[in-house]
């Protein structure tokens, strides 16, 4: 089976939120092939944080687990466990082919997170590169309050994605809600209720680990 989760919002600081995963993680482990995290693994993410997630970085290093970044951990860089590169994934299964994304680009209209994504995530990174500890942890709390506000919170996926994108599936998160049909799948929050999607030969189910 090939497993699939999204949006996990772990809060780096907090032991309680990587104990909570790690335990998921390693049951999830024994009855998937693959692991795919879709974005959003930290609720934020900085250069300088690594020291403060050893445990999480050390269980991502098997590999057959795969770290995508998300908007919320978009400053994820190697040698990050696991991290692939890029936006976007294709990969085969049984014959079928999938994009795996994130889904923070996928939305209809949402002008407002587009100009963030092509102008404000390069200032971001210089920032990253060169302010002090302290004050990027104000910036990336400030920036998680103000999403919600950036980015509609009932955001949607044009129909005919996966064509457009020349797949015959997409898979992503973002959206916090669940969504299946044959050419789209959107993968609801682990955070709120460890759900994942498993993709078995031609069958698909979302499954909790609670």
């Amino acid at each position: 089976m090939y497993a699939f989760l999204a949006d996990v919002h772990l809060r780096p600081l907090n032991a309680r939120d990587r104990r909570r995963f790690l335990a998921c993680l390693e049951r999830l482990k024994a009855r998937a092939e693959q692991i795919y995290i879709l974005g959003d693994l930290f609720e934020y993410w900085y250069t300088g944080m690594e020291a403060e997630v050893r445990d999480v970085a050390a269980a991502l290093t098997d590999p057959g687990v795969h770290v995508m970044r998300g908007n919320r951990d978009f400053l994820l860089s190697p040698p990050f466990p696991g991290l692939i590169e890029g936006e976007e994934l294709r990969i085969e299964m049984d014959g079928r082919r999938f994009l795996l994304t994130h889904g923070h680009m996928l939305l209809r209209g949402d002008i407002g997170f587009k100009c963030l994504h092509a102008l404000g995530w390069p200032l971001l990174r210089m920032l990253d590169r060169c302010v002090k500890p302290g004050l990027k942890r104000g910036l990336a709390e400030y920036l998680v309050r103000s999403s919600a506000v950036i980015r509609p919170p009932h955001g949607s996926i044009s129909p005919g994605i996966a064509r457009a994108k020349g797949v015959d599936t997409v898979i992503c998160g973002h959206l916090h809600r669940a969504c299946m049909s044959p050419e789209l799948i959107v993968v609801p929050a682990f955070a709120d209720h460890a759900v994942y999607l498993g993709i078995e030969g031609q069958g698909a189910d979302f499954y909790r680990l609670d």
